[in-house]
């Protein structure tokens, strides 16, 4: 099978998984954890930030102690190497115990370093366990080209020449009342 159509199965895949919140059950405790967040889809320009929520919740009847988030970023381009550091400086978030059925609310910063399409994801793990869960794929759309904000220029680009003009009329005045 070739790379590109590995890569298209590999999206389709990652599809699947945004239909449901992802959910496991911790070895021995059998504790569920379930992940959610708050949108699946998101565009940026390159250079740009955006941010998105993800809930960790405890689906079980005993609270949950040691659990880890940590923010992921995978290329569906081939030729697109990602470093994740770049892409986000806190990418790993130490929770405070869930109690059983509650949930915990995180909010995550992400900086669009390469132009392409891009899968986002928190998995949670514990110190204890030897699983982790995967929460849903945030899809980002990077556009290679950096859209400028023209906003708030238009007082600018009426103000300084407005003010050249009555300092050039004003300089005028004072020259031919000096004559």
């Amino acid at each position: 099978m070739s790379r590109p159509a590995r890569a298209v199965l590999a999206g389709l895949a990652v599809t699947v998984v945004t239909v449901a919140p992802a959910r496991a059950e911790t070895p021995g405790a059998l504790q569920p954890v379930e992940i959610s967040q708050d949108t699946t889809t998101t565009r940026a320009d390159i250079g740009a930030q955006f941010t998105f929520t993800t809930t960790v919740r405890n689906a079980g009847d005993q609270p949950l102690s040691g659990l880890v988030a940590h923010l992921n970023i995978v290329s569906l381009h081939a030729d697109v190497t990602v470093d994740p550091e770049d892409w986000s400086t806190h990418r790993t978030q130490y929770l405070a115990a869930v109690p059983p059925h509650a949930s915990t609310r995180l909010s995550w910063s992400v900086h669009a370093v390469n132009d392409g399409r891009f899968v986002v994801y928190v998995a949670v793990t514990t110190a204890a366990a030897d699983t982790l869960t995967a929460g849903p794929a945030l899809h980002a759309v990077v556009s290679p080209q950096r859209h400028l904000d023209a906003g708030g220029v238009l007082p600018v680009a009426v103000a300084v020449p407005a003010v050249v003009l009555v300092l050039l009329i004003a300089v005028r005045r004072r020259r031919r009342r000096m004559i």
